[in-house]
């Protein structure tokens, strides 16, 4: 039984690989991506981790991205499922409030006695995120609000009878509270909501939590109203001793080049040098969290550092590693090489 779970499991890795691959939008070239592929790399690779420059060694593949879905086992469905991750998690750090679920068109409340009709009245310029319960990557997130008597949807004005027709359409979303982000990252984009992505690994031996890596996440026109990085969003590399960001990377799919950034395109506001409010809140927080969930070994936290704390808004059991790697190999540190290694990922 083992082996068949290990067959099926290399399948549908390797399904996902070819997926992912042929959806790319970045082209190097057929032969160069031929080579990539043959490394465990999408072809996009090559000009994502600047492997004219660097040594692929330091990376960890994109094939071997899909074996780490396996590490946190049962447990993923705590990070997997955003209801889920946000009932457990709720009594430890301070999560968005969830108010309700929208399955096959019917609202299902999460506070008592709160209806659909209800919660448009509540409405205001806030609003509400709407997300899938499962899933990842920013896709399919939106944004509704209102002013006055006119609602909004992702900034699109929607009549309430189309809005109600668009609601019965979702299956598997949730709805949230919108939080508002600290003043540093609402100076730097004011549309989206910036996430810091800090990815955490149980070290094997030692059982004690530690910080693989931590970007801070920022969206553009494009992503409104997520930081979402394949859709024109930008990573900026945090130093984790210190809290301070690095350039901006991002991919410009106009021109068909990987730009480095020390300012946001469209606002001008500085990003290189900036620190991220209450940074070692959020290292300490984290870290504690990732502690007393230990059993969970691998997870992409997304947080957001308000002028008041801390929210977290999800976790992820196999985070992307673009957004990382585009900064430096995360094999290149021998804490992160050991807990892959431990794991059979590479």
């Amino acid at each position: 039984m083992k082996l068949v779970t290990q067959v099926y499991n290399s399948l549908v890795a390797i399904r996902s690989f070819l997926v992912k691959q042929r959806s790319s939008k970045i082209k190097v070239g057929f032969f160069r991506t031929v080579s990539m592929m043959l490394k465990g790399f999408y072809g996009e690779a090559y000009v994502l981790y600047d492997f004219q420059n660097n040594d692929s060694k330091d990376y960890l593949a994109h094939f071997a991205r899909f074996r780490t879905r396996f590490i946190n086992g049962p447990y993923k469905i705590m990070l997997r499922d955003k209801a889920v991750f946000q009932t457990v998690m709720s009594s430890y750090i301070d999560i968005p409030r969830s108010l309700g679920t929208i399955r096959r068109g019917q609202f299902f409340p999460i506070v008592a006695g709160l209806s659909l009709d209800k919660l448009l009245e509540s409405l205001d310029d806030s609003g509400v995120i709407i997300k899938p319960l499962e899933g990842s990557g920013g896709y399919n997130v939106m944004r509704l609000r209102a002013r006055g008597e006119e609602f909004f949807l992702n900034d699109k004005s929607i009549g309430r009878q189309q809005l109600l027709d668009w609601f019965a359409e979702l299956n598997n979303y949730l709805i949230s509270e919108y939080v508002q982000q600290g003043s540093y990252a609402q100076k730097i984009f004011p549309d989206s909501t910036n996430t810091i992505r800090m990815v955490t690994m149980v070290d094997p031996t030692t059982g004690v939590p530690f910080i693989a890596m931590a970007v801070h996440r920022f969206g553009s026109s494009t992503t409104v109203p997520t930081d979402n990085w394949t859709q024109g969003g930008m990573s900026a590399r945090i130093n984790a001793e210190t809290g301070v960001m690095g350039k901006a990377a991002t991919y410009c799919y106009a021109t068909n080049q990987l730009l480095w950034l020390s300012h946001h395109p469209e606002t001008g506001a500085k990003i290189e040098g900036e620190m991220v409010t209450n940074w070692e809140e959020v290292k300490e927080k984290i870290l504690r969290l990732a502690q007393v969930f230990s059993f969970i070994k691998y997870v992409g936290w997304d947080v957001v550092p308000t002028d008041k704390g801390i929210k977290v808004i999800e976790g992820n059991n196999f985070p992307e590693i673009n957004t990382l790697q585009v900064h430096q190999g995360l094999l290149t540190d021998p804490r992160v090489a050991n807990f892959y290694k431990h794991y059979k990922v590479i």
